[in-house]
């Protein structure tokens, strides 16, 4: 992939705000300096930072040596030509040395390629953030996920319990349970693994952040675990007993079949993947989630009646929550309250204001729904004052080629 262009700017000052800009065919961003430090200081840290940025990756190669107010390089994997430009400017009738402006521009018709070199430099930013504001480097990279395909996850074979006969026990060996997955949107097992205390204490460690969502949306705190983690805290069957229900549904569901073609590794006889992490979460008291889709329409049109001919958010197809909950009670709050039928709503507000039917599922210790991921559904306020309503999600996808693009990825 080639850039039209010409040079990258990376403007730094001490009077702007952070921000990210596209006027025609350039690209700018701005990271402010810190002001509660020595300008002369913070200017050649951010330069010492430049270079370290250059030697750390071989996307960057140099070019010339750094000189005191100009630093450059190439990036030969975006064409021959394509060089990145770090220089101090120089304001009309002034010396370079005299400005806190760096400049680094790109002159490019590709904003991925843009993209793609912001990401690399956000993967480095702690080089950075002791002397600038890096918040305009992080709404760049975001645009460029968010102009991107998903994810589309991993073979739902790799999982652990692949074709386990732990997974027949789990879904009983009955066809009922497909059943009711297809016809009615979800099903709830209750013989998944359950959670002890001396688990519970482990997870206490991965439990210290809200989600980046608003609070008037949700106030749970996540982490989403991997495998390894999940195994030191005694999670490691319900982590797998989650990865593996993919490979089940893949075996046993009959399926509706999709116009749209699977993009690997999804094909037309295993089209559901998994991801690599599932997600924790927990609810104290007067916490809660309204009511949304895990996987909404979009403006955006597409040839699927199935969709009300609009895409999707993104690839999730099935949710799967695994309660982790002992000596949980209704009276405790926190249901899970499932709109079946909704898949093809816009928003939440005509299944709540309209008085569309509802199921309200406890969040019992052991406990696994499986549900269309598109229909809506909300976390209701857990009331008991000590209690924590904690469960395991795991979304599992099928990715295709009916035109999805990208989620927020930070």
């Amino acid at each position: 992939m080639r850039v039209d262009i010409s040079f990258f700017s990376l403007a730094i000052t001490a009077h702007t705000a952070s921000s990210f800009s596209a006027v025609a065919n350039t690209r700018e961003i701005v990271f402010p300096l810190k002001t509660d430090q020595n300008k002369d200081v913070q200017v050649r840290n951010v330069r010492y930072a430049f270079q370290e940025l250059i030697e750390s990756t071989e996307l960057f190669v140099q070019n010339s040596p750094a000189q005191f107010h100009d630093s450059s390089c190439l990036v030969p994997a975006l064409g021959a030509d394509t060089a990145l430009q770090f220089q101090q400017s120089s304001p009309s009738g002034m010396f370079p040395h005299w400005s806190t402006e760096f400049v680094l521009r790109v002159n490019t018709n590709a904003n991925s390629d843009f993209g793609w070199i912001c990401a690399k430099i956000f993967e480095q930013k702690e080089l950075f953030d002791a002397f600038v504001d890096t918040s305009g480097l992080y709404d760049a990279v975001v645009d460029h996920y968010n102009s991107l395909p998903p994810h589309p996850g991993f073979l739902a074979s790799s999982a652990q319990l692949s074709n386990s006969a732990q997974l027949d026990d789990l879904f009983g060996g009955q066809a009922f349970c497909m059943d009711e997955l297809r016809d009615s949107g979800f099903v709830v097992l209750d013989n998944g693994p359950k959670s002890t205390t001396a688990g519970h204490s482990l997870l206490d460690q991965y439990l210290h952040h809200k989600t980046n969502q608003h609070a008037s949306i949700r106030t749970d705190s996540v982490h989403f675990l991997s495998r390894d983690e999940a195994e030191s805290c005694g999670f490691q069957e319900h982590y797998d007993t989650l990865m593996g229900i993919a490979t089940y549904l893949n075996d046993n569901l009959d399926m509706k079949s999709s116009p749209h073609i699977p993009m690997n590794p999804a094909t037309q006889e295993n089209p559901l993947t998994i991801p690599n992490s599932i997600q924790l979460a927990e609810y104290a008291e007067n916490d809660f989630y309204k009511a949304h889709s895990d996987n909404s329409l979009t403006e955006k049109v597409v040839s699927d009646v199935g969709n009300n001919d609009r895409v999707r958010s993104n690839f999730r197809h099935y949710t799967c929550i695994l309660y982790c909950n002992d000596d949980w009670e209704e009276e405790d709050g926190g249901a899970l309250r499932l709109y079946p039928h909704t898949r093809n709503l816009s928003n939440a507000n005509p299944a709540i204001l309209n008085g569309y039917d509802f199921v309200d599922i406890a969040p019992k210790n052991g406990r696994l729904i499986i549900f269309d991921s598109c229909n809506i559904h909300s976390v209701e306020k857990v009331t008991h004052k000590t209690k924590k309503r904690r469960a395991l999600t795991l979304w599992i996808t099928r990715p295709d080629n009916s035109g999805i693009e990208g989620e927020q990825y930070f």
